[in-house]
């Protein structure tokens, strides 16, 4: 059954560079080992949102805005671009959502479901935060 979805990026930078690699991308992360707080002080937000990811499917819709609601972009949900290569990691969310750990790996992908997955090969970074690396991904198809 194809679902719609209202998905947020978080400021504009965010929002150009999800347009430009078609692809929407996320900073649900709990602390990391180096002490980095990102959104740890909202455990039961990153929670609730991984749950929520792991219902996204490819052909669901989405609808792409920036806080206040202003409505920008709208992509239908395709499976990951990039292939699994044997290098790269299979996860799941519920083991994720157990280890409350951020940012294990620093580059090659994890795949986690038939749309979701993270991507740490990408070195783009919040501009204003080097450390927030919007790894977690959900490609559409325009």
């Amino acid at each position: 059954m194809t679902r719609y979805w209202c998905v947020n990026f978080d400021f504009l930078d965010c929002l150009i560079h999800g347009i430009e690699k078609n692809l929407w991308l996320m900073q649900y992360q709990y602390a990391d080992e180096k002490g980095h707080v990102f959104q740890d002080d909202k455990k039961a937000a990153i929670r609730r949102n991984w749950e929520q990811l792991a219902k996204v499917s490819p052909g669901d819709w989405f609808v792409a805005y920036l806080p206040k609601s202003t409505f920008y972009a709208v992509g239908r949900v395709i499976a990951p671009r990039s292939r699994k290569t044997p290098h790269d990691l299979t996860d799941s969310i519920e083991d994720y959502l157990q280890r409350k750990k951020s940012h294990e790996h620093t580059n090659r992908y994890i795949f986690y479901t038939s749309a979701f997955y993270e991507d740490f090969a990408d070195t783009w970074r919040d501009p204003n935060n080097s450390l927030q690396r919007y790894s977690q991904r959900i490609d559409v198809d325009q």
